[in-house]
């Protein structure tokens, strides 16, 4: 039985798979120091002052706030103080609600849950890393604090300092290089452009053309949505717009052009080193239109929610889970139910696909048991005072340095931070029950959190895919439709472009998670590759056709004469429902000239549909 034929120079899928051996293999990471550095004072700098004036318990409580200091990194300074002040405040208010509500096991499960569902709805509809799990597990310490005496609004108080000092550790880097986040974001896009422009034959060439996509996606946010609105704009930031939109151009030549120039990686790399330098000469071009980046807040928050998608069933798994593991933890006498409530949300708060949901889980759970032992051996060299403020201090440093590049070993430093944090100043015949009841608590979490998943999205994601490619071609013919020297820079057509990207972009992450999903989701995905391919490079063209256009208009070269006609489109959404309905294209309405061959792949690869619900998508055989 013969196979599908991929479009011409299609890379073999991806390797997306993940196994028990990744967990212990220590990866390669961007430069770590700073944030480690940062995360340490925040967090130490509130007990240093706690063990200063002899009161350690609440140096601890206020180091929690401290926790603040693991947002915000490489958001321009502005948009970060405005995140960190509300993360600091949100994190004052859940540990007042968790405080509040401790007198009631039941009723703590229930405003914990609450809270972690409204954190993970936020932090994903607006990006905002590390996500939820931090917000979780400060208002699940809350219900904890009545066994050490805290009152309700001292506790809040306590947490609201650490998380003001943190704000202040985070920004003082603006003193230094104002503009350094926006620099760091504009290096990486170009990276990412000349690896593409340099490899555009290669085999992974569309997995580079989509890294560097997702990597000026990132830029143009960090540029335009996370900037104050200001009536002039800085000559540094204007420059590194200016910047920013060659390397779009750079990556439109790449995508129009069969054999693109290699010379233009190393210019799109000069760009990056001119960018990682502070300051300039001349005054930057003025660009008359920018990217729109992404849509305003509540656009993103109604979308999150929106019945259907992928990232309403994020919520649904996190508010099951959090229930589920409150409930058992509490029904089975478990001592801090609040740590299983928060590990299950660490689990399932991101979103992730299932191996890597499964992996993180257990991952989650080595790390835990490894890090005990860890504590226990520190704890009997029974550490106080300065020492405890040195130790707990690098124990922070090294965590924030290993955590991208290993996360086992990651978390066995979070573990140690945390139950050092949680023990000190208790009595030792306490510390064995803590010890093992973090270790019980995080076990059952992350068992409720990988049986929640397999129950809850064991068949519901079969149809993101199909779906993720009708969005990504409905959303190509709108942006068509403004391919004219006057739509292509209105609001509409800056929009259309800005749907585009983040449709293709979502098309990628939908692949990506049902190729590591369960053996039938990774089988339909597997086979949907080809269809992936051919149409992340029909929208990529589009977008680089739209910059093209809009590029002559700014720099007025459009020829004068009569307003030309937009190019037919409605031929992509023919091709859009097909995809989704799982049906082979009907009718050949007409599609824009310069995505005929593109057009043509997809008709060829979407042809006689095959029997079943999901694999309808593609035929099994294909003539070639």
């Amino acid at each position: 039985m013969a196979g599908l034929t991929a479009p011409p120079a299609a890379a073999a899928p991806p390797p997306t798979s993940r196994g028990l051996r990744a967990m212990f293999r220590v990866q390669s990471s961007s430069r770590q120091w700073p944030v480690a550095l940062r995360t340490a004072v925040s967090v130490a700098g509130p007990v240093l002052v706690g063990v200063l004036v002899d009161d350690l318990a609440a140096g601890l409580l206020a180091g929690i706030g401290g926790f603040a200091s693991l947002y915000g990194s490489g958001r321009p300074y502005p948009n970060r103080a405005r995140l960190l002040l509300g993360v600091a405040l949100a994190q004052a208010l859940v540990v007042t609600l968790g405080a509040a509500s401790s007198g009631s096991p039941w009723l703590g499960i229930v405003v914990v849950t609450l809270i972690a569902v409204l954190a993970t709805w936020v932090c994903n509809a607006f990006g905002i890393q590390p996500g939820s799990y931090q917000i979780a597990l400060t208002c699940a310490t809350g219900t904890a604090l009545h066994e050490q005496g805290f009152g309700v609004l001292e506790s809040g108080l306590l947490v609201l300092s650490g998380g003001l000092l943190a704000t202040g550790v985070q920004l003082l880097g603006a003193f230094v290089d104002p503009h350094g986040p926006e620099r760091a974001a504009v290096a990486d896009a170009a990276e990412a452009v000349g690896r593409f422009v340099e490899g555009a034959n290669a085999e992974d060439a569309d997995v580079r053309q989509h890294d560097a996509a997702t990597a000026l996606h990132r830029a143009w946010i960090v540029l335009v949505n996370q900037q104050p609105h200001r009536r002039t704009t800085p000559a540094g930031l204007g420059r590194l717009r200016e910047s920013a939109r060659t390397l779009q151009l750079i990556f439109a030549s790449g995508q129009r052009s069969r054999r693109p120039d290699p010379s233009t990686a190393a210019r799109a790399r000069r760009l990056g080193a001119q960018a990682r330098r502070r300051g300039g000469s001349g005054r930057p071009r003025v660009l008359h239109t920018l990217p729109l980046g992404r849509p305003g807040a509540a656009a993103l928050l109604r979308n999150t929610v929106s019945p259907g998608s992928r990232s309403l069933l994020v919520l649904v798994r996190v508010a099951v889970a959090a229930l589920a593991a409150g409930a058992v933890g509490t029904a089975v006498g478990l001592s801090h139910t609040y740590w299983a409530i928060a590990a299950a949300v660490l689990v399932l708060s991101q979103g992730a696909d299932q191996r890597a949901t499964v992996q993180r889980g257990l991952e989650r759970t080595a790390g835990t048991g490894l890090g005990l032992g860890l504590v226990a051996l520190l704890l009997a060299l029974g550490l106080s005072g300065l020492p405890l403020v040195a130790v707990l201090a690098v124990i922070l440093y090294a965590t924030q340095l290993l955590l991208p590049r290993n996360y086992v070993l990651g978390a066995v430093l979070i573990t140690c931070s945390a139950m050092l944090m949680a023990v000190a100043g208790r009595p030792t015949d306490e510390t064995a029950t803590l010890l093992l009841a973090r270790g019980l608590d995080t076990a059952l979490g992350c068992a409720v959190a990988i049986a929640v998943f397999v129950l809850v999205a064991n068949h519901s994601p079969t149809g993101w895919l199909p779906q993720a490619l009708s969005d990504t071609l409905h959303a190509a013919a709108t942006a068509c439709e403004r391919l004219t020297p006057s739509a292509v820079t209105s609001w509409a057509g800056l929009t259309a472009q800005r749907d585009l990207q983040r449709a293709v972009i979502r098309l990628g992450e939908a692949y990506e998670n049902g190729v590591n999903g369960f053996a039938r989701q990774r089988t339909e995905s597997e086979r949907a590759w080809p269809v992936v391919v051919a149409t992340e490079r029909l929208a990529y063209r589009v977008l680089a056709e739209s910059w093209r256009l809009e590029e002559a208009v700014a720099r007025s070269t459009v020829q004068h004469g009569p307003e030309p006609l937009a190019p037919p489109a409605n031929g992509l959404r023919v091709l859009g429902d097909a995809a989704r309905q799982g049906r082979a294209p009907g009718r050949s309405d007409a599609v824009p000239t310069f995505l005929s061959r593109d057009v043509g792949d997809l008709r060829r690869l979407l042809g006689p549909a095959s029997a079943g619900p999901v694999s309808r998508l593609l035929p099994i055989d294909t003539v070639g």
